[in-house]
């Protein structure tokens, strides 16, 4: 196909470029030029970018988006001039370090790309727009893990599926990206990000499974962390919360008794 080519600008000498469609290139220009801002993001706060140049093209995938390493399809319609697709952006790029660098050695293992990939996107929004907006992209995330159990009751890791493009589902997205946010919350904010990085660079232009990653997160930590990879990534399910409150207007206090009802 012909393309409208352009370059948007430099992060750290690494070319990122905007490739569209000839009568959609106004639209296109507008549209992946955060292509810039989301790789200096990941950057920073990754590790060097793995290729010689990361070229954004409006194409024909069937997906939203495929993250072919340097080289990112998204579908035609994601042109549009509105300026809607950051998101979409931040998750395909931050493939390129987690899937296309960083590699799971097992398809039953593509929770290490598909919900690394999420989280950091949700990390991303964080950064750019605080907190709020990322409490929003979890309980969004929250709603669909519930939603997908009540039909799907099923682990993250499932050796057992056969056809393995059911595995590309929300347990691998959004529950694994939740499973990230709570060992953030386990070993804190700097052991996480230390064992991020740790995992990226033992791991980056190779291949890796999930007891690869939690040997890392336990180095970095000090912490024992095989029961809660266990009950997260290998058993299916989540916590059942019967959850009461009850607000004391004299003492003005609020009491809240939770229940783990399984």
């Amino acid at each position: 196909a012909r393309f409208a080519i352009r370059e948007e600008g430099k992060v750290e000498g690494i070319p990122v470029q905007t490739w569209v469609y000839p009568q959609n290139k106004h639209a296109g220009f507008t549209d992946y030029a955060i292509g810039v801002q989301v790789l200096d993001y990941f950057q920073h706060h990754l590790a060097q970018y793995p290729f010689e140049k990361l070229a954004n093209v409006q194409s024909t995938t069937r997906y939203g988006g495929m993250e072919n390493a340097g080289n990112i399809f998204y579908f035609e319609n994601s042109v549009n001039g509105l300026n809607q697709r950051e998101t979409l952006f931040a998750h395909e790029i931050a493939h390129q370090w987690f899937g296309d660098s960083a590699s799971e050695g097992d398809w039953y293992h593509v929770w290490l790309s598909e919900g690394f990939a999420t989280y950091l996107t949700h990390l991303y929004l964080e950064h750019t727009y605080g907190r709020d907006r990322m409490a929003e992209e979890l309980q969004d995330d929250r709603r669909q893990v519930v939603a997908y159990f009540r039909k799907n009751p099923t682990p993250i890791i499932q050796s057992g599926e056969t056809d393995l493009t059911k595995l590309l589902n929300t347990n691998s997205y959004q529950k694994a990206s939740w499973v990230l946010h709570m060992l953030r919350r386990e070993v804190g904010d700097e052991n996480f990000w230390k064992g991020i990085r740790a995992y990226y660079r033992k791991y980056q232009l190779s291949n890796a499974l999930t007891d690869d990653f939690r040997a890392i997160m336990e180095d970095v930590s000090g912490q024992s962390l095989e029961k809660f990879f266990r009950q997260w990534l290998w058993q299916p399910g989540h916590p059942q919360l019967a959850i009461q409150w009850h607000y004391d207007a004299t003492k003005k206090t609020v009491e809240v008794d939770v229940l783990q009802k399984d």
